[in-house]
């Protein structure tokens, strides 16, 4: 897949592909310029050993779609997306859209908080240089959890803009 230059993987919530694979065809990947994901886990994106994680030195932009939306704390889910941007030095442009939390309680029982503290010292900050845009499309804030986003991406990557669009999505 050297030639390649743009790329889509969606991974179906019915998946079949294990995450060791999800995260081979990711790497084979290394030479694309955009790069579309729908589906990806927490896990396939941790990135413990860095020798065996490519650099992808030509990618521009990176489409997360429905990504992260594992059962994972927020810290956790933005270490994976760190490592996965240091990994991406050219990055320019990073669309979130509909990822890091689900947008409808798992519970109608589910009691929503009224209040969030945000807290100085959450996080560390990535090295993605080159990144301007991250472009975070959302359809719902249950609890607070958007701004609690927000607020994080800006404290781990605080070079880059954050543009916030609400589109409604249409559940079939």
């Amino acid at each position: 897949m050297d030639s390649l230059v743009r790329a889509e993987i969606y991974v179906t919530e019915y998946k079949t592909l294990s995450q060791q694979t999800e995260r081979e065809l990711l790497c084979s990947l290394y030479n694309v310029t955009s790069l579309k994901l729908m589906g990806f886990e927490v896990e396939v994106m941790l990135n413990d050993e860095s020798d065996k994680f490519p650099i992808f030195p030509n990618m521009r932009t990176l489409d997360l779609r429905s990504c992260f939306l594992d059962e994972y704390e927020l810290y956790d889910k933005l270490e994976a997306l760190g490592s996965f941007l240091q990994s991406a030095p050219c990055l320019e442009k990073l669309i979130l859209r509909y990822c890091m939390f689900n947008s409808f309680s798992d519970s109608e029982w589910e009691i929503e908080r009224k209040s969030i503290t945000l807290h100085r010292q959450y996080g560390k900050t990535f090295q993605c240089q080159k990144l301007k845009l991250i472009e975070v499309i959302y359809d719902h804030d249950h609890d607070h959890r958007l701004i609690e986003l927000l607020w994080s991406l800006g404290r781990s990557l605080p070079e880059a803009s954050i543009k916030l669009k609400k589109i409604e999505r249409f559940l079939t």
